[in-house]
């Protein structure tokens, strides 16, 4: 399971997600699952994950929930054979997949082909224009719209709903929803363009003691080892429509790079060496994650220009 939460704020469109994907394994050694005939177990793939929202172009965004396989797989097919705008082709291919996958596979559409507009594609279905939808396992939604306060601007709308997903995401008190998890990550899509967001962060699940009139500090060796805290910073191109977003983790000091139109995994780039302090290159990881996300968006132009 997973999810993708999409709202609309007048000419913007939010997308957040998690990265899990989970998929079956099987095999003579594999415990039975009760009710599986086939012996079947699921395995939770949370970090790297994949990437869920798929961006197309600077104007159409694509995210899934289900087997991300087969959602891949038919958003590179409308990446190549749509042409820009077509919508209706775009939902019928998007039907198919999910009768092809018996209601396994579920679509969010959001374009700017006009007006910001924002669909579900499910059981074979097309849903009409929504102003927002959640796909996969839904728990975490409530709780978003909980703490969320809206105000007549819809692009710090968008900012604030953003931000308070990854509060409630990362806040281990909550309850996300089953097979939820991995690295939040989130695009904005305006009239200007769709974009992936940047973001650095990092929770804490170790409490602290505070001492009144005393100066507390994390100690130096938990931050090295995650013990106290968990820190990642999401790194997106600066190219329009890149379709690639990089996620550090300074703490293993290595980085994610995805690329859902040109690979269905993430790559992995060692951003340190093992025996440095993530602490004192922190930046200079940033910056070798940010060159690596740059050169892959060069890639991806190359494979939309082969492709056109």
């Amino acid at each position: 399971m997973t999810v993708v939460i999409a709202k609309k704020f007048g000419e913007y469109i939010s997308i957040v997600s998690d990265t899990m994907i989970t998929t079956p394994r099987t095999g003579t050694n594999t415990p039975r699952v009760s009710g599986d005939p086939v012996r079947q177990r699921r395995i939770d793939d949370a970090v790297p994950g994949r990437l869920k929202i798929v961006n197309i172009d600077q104007r159409l965004t694509i995210a899934y929930a289900g087997l991300s396989g087969l959602a891949l797989t038919t958003i590179r097919e409308i990446a190549t054979t749509c042409r820009s705008g077509d919508l209706a082709r775009l939902y019928d291919v998007l039907r198919q997949a999910t009768v092809e996958a018996k209601h396994e596979v579920e679509f969010i559409v959001a374009s700017h082909y006009g007006a910001a507009n924002l669909r579900r594609v499910w059981d074979g279905l097309v849903s009409e224009p929504l102003p927002q939808t959640c796909i996969g396992d839904g728990a975490i939604l409530p709780e978003v719209l909980r703490v969320f306060r809206p105000t007549d601007d819809g692009k710090e709308n968008a900012d604030t709903f953003r931000a308070d997903f990854l509060n409630v995401f990362t806040n281990n008190r909550i309850h996300l929803g089953t097979g939820v998890g991995g690295f939040p990550l989130c695009l904005e899509a305006g009239p200007d363009g769709h974009v992936y967001k940047r973001h650095h962060f990092h929770f804490t699940w170790k409490p602290i003691v505070f001492i009144p009139g005393v100066t507390i500090y994390e100690d130096e060796n938990d931050l090295q080892t995650g013990d106290w805290s968990f820190h990642h910073a999401a790194i997106a191109s600066d190219a329009p429509a890149a379709a690639v977003i990089g996620v550090a983790v300074p703490q293993a000091k290595v980085g994610f790079i995805y690329s859902p139109l040109t690979m269905d995994d993430p790559v992995k780039v060692d951003l340190l060496e093992r025996d440095l302090p993530w602490t004192q290159y922190e930046r200079q990881m940033y910056d070798q994650l940010g060159w690596h996300v740059e050169e892959m968006a060069g890639q991806v132009r190359a494979w939309r220009a082969a492709r056109s």
